[in-house]
């Protein structure tokens, strides 16, 4: 018998006569990939974060946010962007991806979280996040207690006995936080309590419970 091998995008109408010896095989054609340009025009004119890629599932080389993904990713195709590490850049990006986010607050955070994470090589502003606020645990006081600080200081400069949560896209969301925990957990009257209360020990002792049980959801936050 022959066999003729033939593309997926044959008519299917050709068939051999019903006495025929050869055989039709059909070879479904591979699915190409979409061009970067494709996917970038096709990307929803909605608030989230992008990330430009060596191929999918490859290296993120960038990370950014925007209100409108469409216009954003478009303005790097265009040349408007005439920085030279972003044209750089460019020349090695074949892949973005996206993630919509419901606020531009949410998408400050999750740009933040990710670059963390993944530390894109050309991410200058957020890849070092000494630079941005944390919420640090106080575990060497009698009574331990959080606050925010500016900065992470360097390795050498940590105090023994701090932790600390973060980085924050800014200052107002660790506020956030803080006063979340504080109507949760009502830490600053167990404090009070603890000084200040008619059975002390008992006091301290539910403190540094909740004390402990706030560490826990920072680090859930947090990851």
């Amino acid at each position: 018998m022959n066999v003729e091998v033939l593309g997926s995008d044959v008519e299917w109408s050709r068939s051999p006569p019903k006495d025929s010896k050869t055989k039709l095989v059909v070879v479904p054609r591979p699915a190409l990939e979409p061009t970067l340009e494709e996917l970038t025009y096709n990307l929803p004119a909605k608030t989230g974060i992008y990330k430009w890629m060596t191929e999918r599932d490859g290296v993120t080389l960038y990370i950014g946010k925007a209100k409108n993904l469409n216009n954003r990713c478009k303005s790097y195709l265009t040349g408007k962007d005439e920085r030279p590490r972003i044209n750089e850049m460019m020349k090695r990006v074949k892949w973005v991806d996206y993630i919509l986010t419901p606020t531009e607050q949410d998408a400050l955070n999750l740009e933040a979280k990710l670059i963390n994470l993944h530390q894109p090589p050309y991410n200058v502003a957020l890849k070092d996040d000494v630079s941005f606020p944390y919420i640090v645990a106080r575990t060497t006081d009698d009574l331990p207690r959080f606050e925010r600080i500016p900065k992470k200081p360097p390795l050498s400069y940590r105090t023994v006995g701090f932790e600390y949560y973060g980085p924050y896209s800014a200052a107002q969301e660790a506020d956030r936080i803080l006063e979340t925990i504080e109507e949760e957990y009502s830490l600053r009257k167990l404090a009070f309590e603890a000084k200040n209360g008619e059975n002390r020990e008992e006091s301290t002792a539910r403190y540094l419970n909740e004390f402990e049980n706030c560490k826990v959801r920072l680090d859930k936050e947090r990851k």
